[in-house]
């Protein structure tokens, strides 16, 4: 597969399988809140971060596989240097992981590309444009 890959659409698609995912998790008493999740959530989360937007531009690419992109909400992955960025409110962030803070509905956790900008922000994907992967440092 050497086509081109929508990251948008494929980031859009992940929410929305996560979206989907939330009441179940919680009736398996499975914590989704950003502030309360734990192993599980994070996992559930990782894998269709995985399966929706990582596996389709590893597929289109023969530089990169999902090994080389860090894991979501941690601050540092061994050697994976290459993320999901992108381009709100003036300003270049690379998706650090995904979170459900209103009722239902999932924001990405966006961390600035400029190391001296560390406090992160939650953005809707409708807000954000320029989906790329780039190799952070």
């Amino acid at each position: 597969m050497n086509q081109a890959v929508d990251i948008k659409a494929q980031v859009g698609l992940c929410i929305k399988a996560l979206e989907a995912l939330v009441p179940i998790a919680e009736t398996a008493g499975i914590a989704t809140d950003y502030e309360e999740a734990y192993d599980e959530w994070e996992d559930i989360v990782q894998t269709m971060f995985s399966s929706f937007v990582l596996r389709p531009v590893c597929d289109s690419s023969v530089a990169l596989n999902v090994n080389s992109f860090r894991r979501l909400g941690f601050e540092n992955d061994g050697d994976a240097t290459a993320a999901v960025v992108v381009d709100c409110a003036s300003q270049s962030y690379f998706i650090y992981d995904f979170a459900r803070c209103d009722v239902g509905h999932i924001k990405l956790v966006l961390r600035p590309l400029a190391a001296e900008l560390a406090e992160d922000d939650f953005a809707k994907p409708e807000l954000c444009t320029n989906f790329r992967i780039e190799r952070l440092s």
